[in-house]
């Protein structure tokens, strides 16, 4: 910015100052009319100051400006290819400056945006993609936009691109764009509506997720905090392992009967306060079910050929199988008739558990904190390894005479454990002072 120069003209000066002193400006020497020239200072606007440039630089047909209002303005030339970065030996060139930035822009001649080209830049809230982008990779951005919109020429967006950011209020893609679209939530779709991409973290209440979907992409609900109730229809056959990320105030997730396997769904997502499970017909598979500590009721389809429920318990079709019985009720329950197996007690907050002659073998009670006393009868000639551990109120266990082996962490963590009643013909002795 040049700096506007205000001049005094020395005879204009000279002739004021001699209107008020008389002769004495006849004497005034021209050292005295510079200083004067000196004091006279620029005035720069609050505008000018905030668009001044405060840092920027020019490497690889990308060059980029940040100014001391926080925009960061990426511009390329060229090929106009940003790199792709590691964040651990290689970092973008304004990943320095990154938490000062809070608007971006991606101009003119930029073709793709790197990996983690954006990461660090946590405190953006705005963003400007330009009509030259093409590609965006994993792991782009960082932080959270107020919205996105996706111009016409992008042709792909990976599916981690915002994994690690997000949009509070929408995605919004040109209608022009031949290869992605959205929905009236501002939730991000391929251009068809086959994959649900992205939703945005406003997304609240009840979403039934569109009949034209096949496939729900890793953590496309992630941060969805204000979502109470989740829909996935008939259509969709995949959903991806963490495709519900955290959504800490989900209360209902229905899936549909074109799920088959459900086996991993569970393992990396958070719902804490999930008490409603609706399950289909397809799935022939489903674990960690455990990681689900509120959940109330798991209902299955009377369609599904491998599994059933019962007062919202999960049992194998032939109910000779306890498969899981819900995280978050508490109290007394008594193990149906008939039921050989118990494998779904893991980390229940049951308080009694009442186990009747007939069962066989025992797996998966580790984590049930609210356990004191366990009977297990002599029908019981199997425990499943580390059946018991960290049960850390259970004091009295009495065990099956028909036991032969206990696995060495089968009471791991147990630190309240008082008293292990051991079968007569027990054949091998774990560790006690794990206990």
């Amino acid at each position: 910015m040049k700096k506007q120069k205000h001049n005094t003209n020395p005879k204009a000066a000279l002739c004021v100052f001699a209107g008020i002193t008389c002769g004495a400006a006849l004497v005034l020497s021209p050292l005295q009319i510079h200083a004067a020239e000196s004091t006279a200072l620029p005035v720069t606007s609050t505008a000018e100051q905030q668009n001044d440039v405060i840092a920027s630089g020019e490497k690889n047909y990308i060059s980029w400006t940040l100014t001391a209002d926080g925009t960061l303005t990426v511009t390329g030339y060229g090929q106009g290819t940003m790199n792709d970065y590691d964040q651990n030996e290689t970092y973008a060139p304004w990943n320095d400056y990154g938490p000062q930035v809070k608007k971006i822009i991606i101009g003119q001649g930029v073709t793709s945006v790197g990996k983690h080209a954006f990461y660090n830049c946590k405190n953006a809230t705005e963003i400007e993609i330009g009509n030259s982008v093409k590609k965006i990779a994993s792991c782009a951005f960082g932080s959270t936009f107020t919205s996105v919109t996706i111009p016409a020429s992008v042709t792909s967006i990976d599916k981690y691109a915002f994994t690690s950011a997000a949009a509070s209020q929408g995605y919004y893609v040109d209608p022009q764009n031949q290869y992605y679209s959205n929905d009236e939530k501002g939730v991000l779709f391929d251009k068809n509506k086959t994959q649900l991409q992205h939703a945005p973290l406003n997304l609240n209440g009840k979403y039934v997720v569109p009949d034209t979907v096949t496939t729900l992409v890793d953590y496309c609900f992630d941060g969805c905090d204000k979502l109470t109730e989740l829909e996935v229809g008939n259509s969709v056959t995949a959903i991806q392992t963490s495709a519900f990320g955290t959504c800490t105030h989900m209360k209902t997730l229905t899936i549909g009967n074109g799920v088959q396997d459900v086996g991993n769904l569970f393992s990396r997502c958070n719902l804490p306060e999930l008490e409603t499970l609706n399950l289909g017909s397809g799935f022939t598979k489903i674990e960690y079910l455990h990681n689900l500590p509120s959940v109330m009721n798991i209902n299955v389809s009377a369609n599904n050929t491998s599994y059933t429920s019962v007062d919202g318990i999960l049992y194998s079709k032939d109910k000779t199988i306890l498969e899981k019985f819900p995280c978050g009720r508490i109290g007394t329950f008594q193990i149906p008739e008939g039921v050989t197996c118990v494998r779904g007690f893991a980390n229940c907050k049951i308080e009694n558990l009442v186990i009747p002659e007939g069962i066989t073998r025992l797996e998966k009670f580790s984590g049930c904190k609210n356990l004191t006393e366990l009977q297990i009868p002599d029908s019981v000639t199997e425990l499943g390894s580390a059946s018991f551990e960290n049960c850390t109120n259970l004091e009295k266990v009495k065990l099956s005479n028909k036991i032969k082996k206990l696995d060495q962490f089968s009471f791991n963590g147990c630190s309240k454990l008082k008293e292990v009643i051991l079968p007569e013909k027990l054949e091998t002795i774990p560790d006690t002072e794990r206990y």
